[in-house]
Protein backbone atom coordinates (compact mmCIF):
# COMPACT_ATOMS: atom_id res chain seq x y z
CA UNK A 1 0.00 0.00 0.00
CA UNK A 2 2.78 2.88 1.00
CA UNK A 3 4.74 2.10 -2.53
CA UNK A 4 1.54 2.36 -3.99
CA UNK A 5 0.35 5.48 -2.55
CA UNK A 6 3.83 6.68 -3.23
CA UNK A 7 3.77 5.83 -6.94
CA UNK A 8 0.27 7.64 -6.52
CA UNK A 9 1.27 10.65 -4.50
CA UNK A 10 1.69 13.50 -7.29
CA UNK A 11 -0.89 12.07 -9.84
CA UNK A 12 -3.41 12.49 -6.85
CA UNK A 13 -1.63 15.89 -5.82
CA UNK A 14 -2.28 16.77 -9.54
CA UNK A 15 -5.92 15.46 -9.21
CA UNK A 16 -6.44 17.40 -6.10
CA UNK A 17 -4.65 20.48 -6.88
CA UNK A 18 -6.64 20.71 -10.31
CA UNK A 19 -10.18 20.34 -8.99
CA UNK A 20 -9.44 23.55 -7.50
CA UNK A 21 -8.87 25.50 -10.92
CA UNK A 22 -12.27 24.44 -11.61
CA UNK A 23 -15.40 24.45 -9.75
CA UNK A 24 -16.49 20.93 -8.77
CA UNK A 25 -19.89 20.95 -10.10
CA UNK A 26 -18.99 22.78 -13.71
CA UNK A 27 -19.25 19.88 -15.66
CA UNK A 28 -22.64 19.23 -15.03
CA UNK A 29 -24.13 22.74 -15.26
CA UNK A 30 -25.75 21.95 -18.17
CA UNK A 31 -26.09 17.79 -18.17
CA UNK A 32 -29.35 18.17 -15.63
CA UNK A 33 -26.85 16.39 -12.44
CA UNK A 34 -28.06 18.66 -9.51
CA UNK A 35 -25.70 17.13 -7.38
CA UNK A 36 -25.26 16.12 -3.49
CA UNK A 37 -23.99 18.18 -1.14
CA UNK A 38 -24.00 15.62 1.30
CA UNK A 39 -26.72 15.73 3.56
CA UNK A 40 -30.13 13.40 3.45
CA UNK A 41 -28.31 10.61 1.29
CA UNK A 42 -30.23 7.27 1.24
CA UNK A 43 -28.48 4.57 1.67
CA UNK A 44 -28.47 3.40 -2.03
CA UNK A 45 -26.74 6.63 -3.03
CA UNK A 46 -23.68 6.32 -1.13
CA UNK A 47 -20.96 4.93 -3.50
CA UNK A 48 -18.55 4.47 -0.30
CA UNK A 49 -17.83 6.15 3.20
CA UNK A 50 -14.86 6.53 5.10
CA UNK A 51 -15.42 6.83 8.95
CA UNK A 52 -18.15 9.58 9.26
CA UNK A 53 -17.59 10.70 5.73
CA UNK A 54 -20.39 9.81 2.83
CA UNK A 55 -19.31 9.81 -0.75
CA UNK A 56 -22.24 10.30 -2.38
CA UNK A 57 -22.90 8.41 -5.73
CA UNK A 58 -24.14 11.69 -7.58
CA UNK A 59 -20.86 13.51 -6.91
CA UNK A 60 -19.32 10.62 -8.36
CA UNK A 61 -21.44 10.57 -11.21
CA UNK A 62 -20.91 14.51 -11.58
CA UNK A 63 -16.82 14.29 -11.48
CA UNK A 64 -16.82 11.32 -14.09
CA UNK A 65 -19.27 13.61 -16.56
CA UNK A 66 -16.90 15.89 -16.51
CA UNK A 67 -14.36 13.15 -17.67
CA UNK A 68 -17.06 11.85 -20.01
CA UNK A 69 -17.04 15.37 -21.83
CA UNK A 70 -13.20 15.65 -21.44
CA UNK A 71 -12.06 12.92 -23.04
CA UNK A 72 -15.44 12.99 -25.63
CA UNK A 73 -16.32 9.36 -24.71
CA UNK A 74 -19.20 8.48 -26.52
CA UNK A 75 -21.44 5.40 -26.36
CA UNK A 76 -21.41 5.07 -30.06
CA UNK A 77 -17.14 4.38 -29.54
CA UNK A 78 -15.87 0.95 -28.11
CA UNK A 79 -13.42 1.99 -25.79
CA UNK A 80 -10.51 0.74 -23.84
CA UNK A 81 -11.62 -1.56 -21.14
CA UNK A 82 -8.39 -1.02 -18.94
CA UNK A 83 -8.59 3.15 -19.91
CA UNK A 84 -12.49 3.04 -18.72
CA UNK A 85 -11.80 1.34 -15.54
CA UNK A 86 -8.96 3.66 -14.76
CA UNK A 87 -11.15 6.69 -15.46
CA UNK A 88 -13.62 5.09 -13.06
CA UNK A 89 -11.48 5.59 -10.49
CA UNK A 90 -9.63 8.77 -10.87
CA UNK A 91 -13.60 9.99 -10.99
CA UNK A 92 -13.82 7.81 -7.65
CA UNK A 93 -10.66 9.22 -5.79
CA UNK A 94 -11.48 12.97 -7.16
CA UNK A 95 -15.33 12.62 -5.32
CA UNK A 96 -13.32 10.95 -2.61
CA UNK A 97 -11.07 13.90 -1.98
CA UNK A 98 -13.61 16.84 -2.67
CA UNK A 99 -15.05 15.40 -0.34
CA UNK A 100 -12.97 15.02 2.96
CA UNK A 101 -11.68 18.32 1.84
CA UNK A 102 -15.07 19.81 2.37
CA UNK A 103 -16.33 18.23 5.48
CA UNK A 104 -12.62 19.21 7.04
CA UNK A 105 -13.46 22.88 5.66
CA UNK A 106 -17.02 22.89 7.07
CA UNK A 107 -15.37 21.46 10.73
CA UNK A 108 -12.95 24.19 10.58
CA UNK A 109 -15.61 26.63 10.25
CA UNK A 110 -14.48 28.20 7.16
CA UNK A 111 -16.84 31.12 6.20
CA UNK A 112 -16.43 32.68 2.34
CA UNK A 113 -16.37 36.17 1.72
CA UNK A 114 -18.69 37.69 -0.91
CA UNK A 115 -16.22 38.89 -2.97
CA UNK A 116 -14.65 35.40 -3.11
CA UNK A 117 -18.09 33.79 -3.60
CA UNK A 118 -18.38 36.94 -6.61
CA UNK A 119 -15.26 35.46 -7.91
CA UNK A 120 -16.53 32.04 -8.22
CA UNK A 121 -20.00 33.27 -10.10
CA UNK A 122 -17.82 35.28 -12.46
CA UNK A 123 -15.67 32.29 -13.28
CA UNK A 124 -19.08 30.20 -14.25
CA UNK A 125 -20.28 32.99 -16.62
CA UNK A 126 -16.98 32.84 -18.22
CA UNK A 127 -16.62 29.12 -18.46
CA UNK A 128 -19.74 29.01 -19.84
CA UNK A 129 -19.40 32.43 -21.97
CA UNK A 130 -22.38 33.63 -20.04
CA UNK A 131 -23.23 37.37 -19.96
CA UNK A 132 -24.93 38.25 -16.71
CA UNK A 133 -26.28 36.57 -13.94
CA UNK A 134 -29.97 36.29 -15.52
CA UNK A 135 -28.61 33.86 -18.82
CA UNK A 136 -26.93 31.60 -16.23
CA UNK A 137 -30.26 31.21 -14.59
CA UNK A 138 -32.06 30.72 -17.14
CA UNK A 139 -29.37 27.56 -18.42
CA UNK A 140 -30.04 25.99 -14.81
CA UNK A 141 -33.85 26.58 -15.50
CA UNK A 142 -33.55 24.14 -18.63
CA UNK A 143 -31.29 21.90 -17.24
CA UNK A 144 -33.84 21.30 -14.05
CA UNK A 145 -30.72 22.42 -11.96
CA UNK A 146 -32.44 24.25 -8.79
CA UNK A 147 -31.16 27.85 -8.37
CA UNK A 148 -30.11 27.23 -4.53
CA UNK A 149 -28.23 24.02 -5.41
CA UNK A 150 -26.30 25.97 -7.55
CA UNK A 151 -25.54 28.51 -4.94
CA UNK A 152 -24.71 26.02 -2.28
CA UNK A 153 -22.34 24.41 -4.84
CA UNK A 154 -20.74 27.42 -5.16
CA UNK A 155 -19.80 27.79 -1.34
CA UNK A 156 -18.76 24.50 -0.92
CA UNK A 157 -16.39 24.77 -3.93
CA UNK A 158 -15.24 28.32 -2.35
CA UNK A 159 -15.18 26.54 1.09
CA UNK A 160 -12.67 23.56 -0.60
CA UNK A 161 -10.83 26.85 -2.53
CA UNK A 162 -10.40 28.51 0.83
CA UNK A 163 -9.50 25.44 2.89
CA UNK A 164 -7.02 24.02 0.50
CA UNK A 165 -4.63 27.34 0.59
CA UNK A 166 -4.79 27.14 4.37
CA UNK A 167 -2.96 23.54 3.92
CA UNK A 168 -0.55 25.08 1.03
CA UNK A 169 0.22 28.38 2.69
CA UNK A 170 1.04 26.43 6.36
CA UNK A 171 4.25 24.74 4.16
CA UNK A 172 7.32 26.08 5.11
CA UNK A 173 10.66 25.26 2.97
CA UNK A 174 14.48 25.87 4.59
CA UNK A 175 17.79 25.29 3.02
CA UNK A 176 18.04 21.65 4.79
CA UNK A 177 15.04 20.70 2.06
CA UNK A 178 16.62 22.20 -1.11
CA UNK A 179 20.08 20.02 0.36
CA UNK A 180 17.67 16.74 0.58
CA UNK A 181 16.41 17.03 -2.92
CA UNK A 182 19.40 16.11 -4.02
CA UNK A 183 19.84 12.80 -1.68
CA UNK A 184 17.84 9.87 -2.36
CA UNK A 185 17.58 7.02 0.32
CA UNK A 186 17.60 3.62 -0.75
CA UNK A 187 14.96 2.17 2.21
CA UNK A 188 13.53 -1.24 3.98
CA UNK A 189 10.65 -0.82 5.89
CA UNK A 190 8.49 -2.98 8.41
CA UNK A 191 4.59 -1.54 9.02
CA UNK A 192 2.53 -2.67 11.38
CA UNK A 193 -1.08 -0.92 10.63
CA UNK A 194 -3.51 0.50 12.64
CA UNK A 195 -7.32 0.11 12.85
CA UNK A 196 -8.38 3.79 12.28
CA UNK A 197 -10.31 4.74 15.56
CA UNK A 198 -8.91 2.06 17.91
CA UNK A 199 -7.40 3.11 21.06
CA UNK A 200 -6.85 -0.73 21.72
CA UNK A 201 -5.91 -1.87 18.81
CA UNK A 202 -3.61 1.59 18.80
CA UNK A 203 -2.08 0.26 21.59
CA UNK A 204 -1.46 -3.60 20.24
CA UNK A 205 0.16 -2.04 16.71
CA UNK A 206 2.56 -0.01 19.01
CA UNK A 207 3.58 -2.74 21.39
CA UNK A 208 4.13 -5.09 18.45
CA UNK A 209 6.31 -2.66 16.48
CA UNK A 210 8.30 -2.16 19.61
CA UNK A 211 8.70 -5.32 20.01
CA UNK A 212 9.86 -6.24 16.61
CA UNK A 213 12.56 -2.92 17.15
CA UNK A 214 13.59 -4.98 20.47
CA UNK A 215 14.85 -7.68 17.74
CA UNK A 216 16.04 -5.99 15.82
CA UNK A 217 18.48 -4.21 18.20
CA UNK A 218 19.40 -7.80 19.30
CA UNK A 219 21.01 -8.81 15.84
CA UNK A 220 17.99 -10.06 14.21
CA UNK A 221 17.71 -9.84 10.60
CA UNK A 222 15.73 -6.92 9.00
CA UNK A 223 14.57 -8.60 5.95
CA UNK A 224 13.64 -11.92 7.98
CA UNK A 225 11.41 -10.20 9.98
CA UNK A 226 9.79 -7.93 7.17
CA UNK A 227 8.76 -11.19 5.50
CA UNK A 228 6.81 -12.48 8.61
CA UNK A 229 5.70 -9.05 10.10
CA UNK A 230 5.34 -6.78 7.88
CA UNK A 231 1.74 -5.37 6.54
CA UNK A 232 2.43 -3.46 3.68
CA UNK A 233 1.39 -6.18 1.15
CA UNK A 234 3.46 -4.89 -1.45
CA UNK A 235 7.05 -4.97 -0.06
CA UNK A 236 7.06 -7.47 2.65
CA UNK A 237 7.84 -10.36 0.68
CA UNK A 238 11.08 -8.38 -0.83
CA UNK A 239 12.23 -8.28 2.59
CA UNK A 240 10.55 -4.49 3.15
CA UNK A 241 12.77 -3.22 0.60
CA UNK A 242 11.03 -0.03 -0.79
CA UNK A 243 13.81 0.50 -3.17
CA UNK A 244 15.59 4.41 -3.88
CA UNK A 245 12.68 7.44 -2.43
CA UNK A 246 13.73 10.76 -3.06
CA UNK A 247 12.58 13.58 -1.82
CA UNK A 248 8.38 14.20 -2.04
CA UNK A 249 7.43 11.41 -2.75
CA UNK A 250 6.41 10.17 0.83
CA UNK A 251 4.47 11.61 3.64
CA UNK A 252 6.71 13.85 5.83
CA UNK A 253 6.83 11.38 9.03
CA UNK A 254 8.55 9.15 7.56
CA UNK A 255 10.54 11.13 5.20
CA UNK A 256 12.13 13.44 7.90
CA UNK A 257 13.13 10.30 9.92
CA UNK A 258 14.95 8.69 6.21
CA UNK A 259 16.87 11.78 6.02
CA UNK A 260 17.79 11.47 9.52
CA UNK A 261 18.76 8.05 9.63
CA UNK A 262 22.94 7.55 8.42
CA UNK A 263 23.26 4.61 6.21
CA UNK A 264 22.89 1.02 8.50
CA UNK A 265 20.42 2.83 10.57
CA UNK A 266 17.21 1.69 11.85
CA UNK A 267 15.10 4.26 13.45
CA UNK A 268 12.62 3.21 16.28
CA UNK A 269 8.49 2.76 15.40
CA UNK A 270 7.30 6.18 14.19
CA UNK A 271 3.53 6.81 13.80
CA UNK A 272 2.86 7.64 10.21
CA UNK A 273 -0.85 7.85 8.47
CA UNK A 274 -0.38 4.22 7.41
CA UNK A 275 0.52 3.20 11.36
CA UNK A 276 3.94 1.90 12.64
CA UNK A 277 6.83 1.80 10.92
CA UNK A 278 10.16 0.99 11.34
CA UNK A 279 12.91 1.72 8.64
CA UNK A 280 16.28 0.87 7.73
CA UNK A 281 18.38 2.65 5.20
CA UNK A 282 20.28 0.89 3.02
CA UNK A 283 22.13 3.30 1.18
CA UNK A 284 22.01 6.66 0.45
CA UNK A 285 23.38 8.84 -2.99
CA UNK A 286 23.91 12.36 -4.19
CA UNK A 287 22.03 12.87 -7.53
CA UNK A 288 23.85 15.79 -9.67
CA UNK A 289 23.79 19.19 -8.36
CA UNK A 290 24.61 22.44 -9.60
CA UNK A 291 27.91 23.60 -8.17
CA UNK A 292 26.74 27.05 -6.75
CA UNK A 293 23.31 26.52 -5.58
CA UNK A 294 20.36 29.07 -5.60
CA UNK A 295 18.44 28.01 -2.55
CA UNK A 296 16.03 31.03 -2.65
CA UNK A 297 15.18 30.37 -6.38
CA UNK A 298 14.97 25.83 -5.27
CA UNK A 299 13.59 26.72 -2.16
CA UNK A 300 11.17 28.71 -4.55
CA UNK A 301 10.83 25.40 -6.93
CA UNK A 302 10.42 22.98 -3.74
CA UNK A 303 7.63 25.17 -2.20
CA UNK A 304 5.30 23.99 -4.94
CA UNK A 305 6.33 20.36 -4.68
CA UNK A 306 5.44 20.54 -1.05
CA UNK A 307 2.24 22.48 -1.45
CA UNK A 308 0.54 19.72 -3.70
CA UNK A 309 1.87 17.19 -1.38
CA UNK A 310 0.06 19.05 1.84
CA UNK A 311 -3.34 19.14 0.36
CA UNK A 312 -2.36 14.98 -1.06
CA UNK A 313 -0.66 14.35 2.62
CA UNK A 314 -3.87 15.52 4.43
CA UNK A 315 -6.65 13.16 2.27
CA UNK A 316 -3.87 10.71 2.56
CA UNK A 317 -3.19 10.43 6.33
CA UNK A 318 -7.61 10.98 6.33
CA UNK A 319 -8.31 8.23 4.81
CA UNK A 320 -5.46 5.88 6.68
CA UNK A 321 -7.14 7.05 9.85
CA UNK A 322 -11.17 6.07 8.75
CA UNK A 323 -12.26 2.54 7.58
CA UNK A 324 -12.54 2.92 3.69
CA UNK A 325 -15.95 0.99 2.84
CA UNK A 326 -16.49 1.17 -1.16
CA UNK A 327 -19.74 -0.19 -1.69
CA UNK A 328 -19.53 0.26 -5.93
CA UNK A 329 -17.91 -2.89 -6.99
CA UNK A 330 -16.47 -1.43 -10.34
CA UNK A 331 -14.49 0.80 -8.32
CA UNK A 332 -13.94 -1.44 -5.12
CA UNK A 333 -12.50 -4.01 -7.92
CA UNK A 334 -9.92 -1.42 -9.52
CA UNK A 335 -9.04 -0.58 -5.28
CA UNK A 336 -8.68 -4.02 -4.36
CA UNK A 337 -5.88 -4.63 -7.42
CA UNK A 338 -3.70 -1.39 -6.78
CA UNK A 339 -3.62 -2.37 -2.67
CA UNK A 340 -2.48 -6.24 -3.69
CA UNK A 341 -6.00 -7.79 -3.04
CA UNK A 342 -6.42 -9.73 -6.12
CA UNK A 343 -9.14 -11.83 -4.27
CA UNK A 344 -11.24 -8.65 -3.22
CA UNK A 345 -10.77 -8.17 -6.49
CA UNK A 346 -12.06 -11.06 -7.89
CA UNK A 347 -14.78 -10.83 -5.92
CA UNK A 348 -15.93 -7.16 -6.95
CA UNK A 349 -15.61 -8.55 -10.70
CA UNK A 350 -18.07 -11.30 -9.44
CA UNK A 351 -20.23 -8.79 -8.06
CA UNK A 352 -19.97 -6.88 -11.42
CA UNK A 353 -21.23 -9.98 -13.03
CA UNK A 354 -24.54 -9.91 -10.94
CA UNK A 355 -25.29 -6.74 -11.56
CA UNK A 356 -24.94 -6.98 -15.64
CA UNK A 357 -24.80 -10.40 -17.08
CA UNK A 358 -23.93 -9.53 -20.33
CA UNK A 359 -20.77 -7.46 -20.01
CA UNK A 360 -18.11 -9.03 -21.08
CA UNK A 361 -15.51 -7.28 -18.79
CA UNK A 362 -15.23 -8.21 -15.13
CA UNK A 363 -14.42 -11.89 -16.87
CA UNK A 364 -11.76 -9.93 -19.30
CA UNK A 365 -10.38 -8.26 -15.97
CA UNK A 366 -10.39 -11.34 -13.78
CA UNK A 367 -8.73 -12.97 -16.58
CA UNK A 368 -6.30 -10.63 -16.93
CA UNK A 369 -5.50 -11.21 -12.53
CA UNK A 370 -5.38 -14.77 -12.98
CA UNK A 371 -2.56 -14.11 -15.98
CA UNK A 372 -0.51 -12.03 -13.23
CA UNK A 373 -0.51 -14.91 -10.88
CA UNK A 374 -0.01 -17.49 -12.96
CA UNK A 375 -3.10 -19.51 -13.01
CA UNK A 376 -3.62 -20.21 -16.97
CA UNK A 377 -5.96 -21.94 -16.17
CA UNK A 378 -8.60 -20.05 -15.18
CA UNK A 379 -7.18 -17.20 -17.76
CA UNK A 380 -8.35 -19.45 -20.18
CA UNK A 381 -11.62 -19.86 -18.79
CA UNK A 382 -12.67 -16.37 -17.95
CA UNK A 383 -11.28 -14.97 -21.61
CA UNK A 384 -13.37 -18.05 -23.17
CA UNK A 385 -16.67 -16.38 -20.88
CA UNK A 386 -15.36 -12.77 -21.63
CA UNK A 387 -14.98 -13.74 -25.86
CA UNK A 388 -18.65 -15.14 -25.81
CA UNK A 389 -20.28 -12.74 -24.28
CA UNK A 390 -18.83 -10.23 -26.63
CA UNK A 391 -19.85 -11.99 -29.22
CA UNK A 392 -23.64 -11.97 -28.00
CA UNK A 393 -23.33 -8.09 -27.53
CA UNK A 394 -20.73 -7.09 -30.35
CA UNK A 395 -20.36 -3.60 -29.10
CA UNK A 396 -19.25 -4.41 -26.11
CA UNK A 397 -17.09 -6.97 -27.46
CA UNK A 398 -13.16 -6.62 -26.29
CA UNK A 399 -11.31 -6.64 -28.96
CA UNK A 400 -8.02 -7.01 -26.65
CA UNK A 401 -9.66 -10.83 -24.91
CA UNK A 402 -9.60 -12.18 -28.77
CA UNK A 403 -5.53 -11.28 -28.75
CA UNK A 404 -5.46 -12.87 -25.57
CA UNK A 405 -7.15 -15.92 -25.81
CA UNK A 406 -5.41 -16.53 -29.22
CA UNK A 407 -2.14 -15.97 -27.42
CA UNK A 408 -3.12 -18.66 -24.79
CA UNK A 409 -4.31 -20.92 -27.96
CA UNK A 410 -0.32 -20.49 -29.73
CA UNK A 411 0.94 -21.59 -26.58
CA UNK A 412 -0.83 -24.57 -26.78
CA UNK A 413 0.15 -25.25 -30.56
CA UNK A 414 -3.35 -24.38 -31.78
CA UNK A 415 -2.51 -22.20 -35.00
CA UNK A 416 -5.55 -22.19 -36.60
CA UNK A 417 -7.64 -21.05 -33.41
CA UNK A 418 -4.76 -18.36 -32.66
CA UNK A 419 -5.18 -16.98 -36.17
CA UNK A 420 -9.11 -16.94 -35.48
CA UNK A 421 -9.22 -15.51 -32.31
CA UNK A 422 -6.69 -12.36 -34.08
CA UNK A 423 -9.03 -12.20 -36.92
CA UNK A 424 -11.79 -11.48 -34.77
CA UNK A 425 -9.99 -8.72 -32.73
CA UNK A 426 -9.13 -6.82 -36.32
CA UNK A 427 -12.81 -7.40 -36.81
CA UNK A 428 -13.77 -6.16 -33.53
CA UNK A 429 -11.87 -3.05 -33.47
CA UNK A 430 -12.35 -2.02 -37.07
CA UNK A 431 -13.36 1.69 -37.86
CA UNK A 432 -13.05 2.50 -33.48
CA UNK A 433 -9.14 4.45 -34.20
CA UNK A 434 -8.69 4.42 -30.37
CA UNK A 435 -9.09 0.64 -30.01
CA UNK A 436 -7.36 -0.22 -33.16
CA UNK A 437 -4.72 1.85 -32.14
CA UNK A 438 -4.09 -0.89 -28.87
CA UNK A 439 -4.98 -3.72 -31.12
CA UNK A 440 -2.07 -3.09 -33.49
CA UNK A 441 0.27 -3.01 -30.87
CA UNK A 442 -0.92 -5.90 -29.06
CA UNK A 443 -0.57 -7.87 -32.29
CA UNK A 444 2.98 -6.42 -33.18
CA UNK A 445 3.77 -7.75 -29.25
CA UNK A 446 2.51 -11.52 -30.09
CA UNK A 447 4.51 -11.47 -32.88
CA UNK A 448 2.00 -11.39 -35.79
CA UNK A 449 3.48 -8.25 -38.26
CA UNK A 450 1.56 -9.09 -40.75
CA UNK A 451 -1.70 -8.52 -39.14
CA UNK A 452 -0.52 -5.50 -37.12
CA UNK A 453 0.68 -4.39 -40.53
CA UNK A 454 -2.79 -4.83 -41.78
CA UNK A 455 -4.05 -2.36 -38.76
CA UNK A 456 -1.55 0.24 -38.91
CA UNK A 457 -2.44 1.11 -42.49
CA UNK A 458 -6.38 0.87 -41.54
CA UNK A 459 -5.40 3.78 -39.18
CA UNK A 460 -2.88 5.93 -41.49
CA UNK A 461 -6.26 5.83 -43.63
CA UNK A 462 -8.94 6.65 -41.06
CA UNK A 463 -6.57 9.17 -39.87
CA UNK A 464 -6.22 10.62 -43.41
CA UNK A 465 -9.75 11.06 -44.21
CA UNK A 466 -10.55 12.61 -40.91
CA UNK A 467 -7.78 15.44 -41.44
CA UNK A 468 -9.06 15.57 -45.04
CA UNK A 469 -12.58 16.34 -42.96
CA UNK A 470 -11.17 18.86 -40.92
CA UNK A 471 -9.47 20.68 -43.24
CA UNK A 472 -12.83 20.64 -45.69
CA UNK A 473 -15.12 22.00 -42.65
CA UNK A 474 -12.46 24.83 -42.10
CA UNK A 475 -12.37 25.93 -45.68
CA UNK A 476 -14.51 28.77 -46.25
CA UNK A 477 -17.66 28.59 -48.25
CA UNK A 478 -17.32 24.23 -47.98
CA UNK A 479 -19.92 21.95 -47.49
CA UNK A 480 -19.64 19.75 -44.10
CA UNK A 481 -18.27 16.38 -44.91
CA UNK A 482 -20.15 13.54 -44.12
CA UNK A 483 -18.44 11.02 -41.39
CA UNK A 484 -21.01 9.14 -39.58
CA UNK A 485 -18.97 6.24 -40.72
CA UNK A 486 -16.14 6.99 -38.84
CA UNK A 487 -16.00 5.98 -35.16
CA UNK A 488 -13.25 7.59 -33.06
Amino acid sequence: MLVFLRKKAGVIAAIVVGAMVLTLFAGTLFLGNKGSNGSHINQEDIIATVGDTVISTAKYNEILNQYIVRYRISSAQKQDPDFIELLQYTAFEQALQSTILLDAAKAAGVKPRGADLDAAMQGVLVQYDLKDESQLKQKLKEANYPWDTFEENIENDVKVQLFTNYLQNSVKVTNQDVDNHYVQAKVQQILIRVAPGDKAAEETAKKRAEDLFLQLQKGADFSTLAKANSQDLQSKDNGGNLGWIEYGSTVPEFETVMYALDTGEISHPIRTPFGFQIIKVLEKKTTSRPANINYESEKTKLLQLKQQNAVANYIRGTVSQSKLEIRNPYIRAYYAKVTGDDKGAIGAYQAQESINSYDPRPHYFSAKLYKTNGDSENQLIELKRAVLKGELAPQADIPLAHIELGKLFGAQGKSASQNAEFDKAMTSAKGHLVVMKTVEQALKKAGDARRSGIVAAEIMQIEAMIKQANTAQNTPGATPTASATLKL
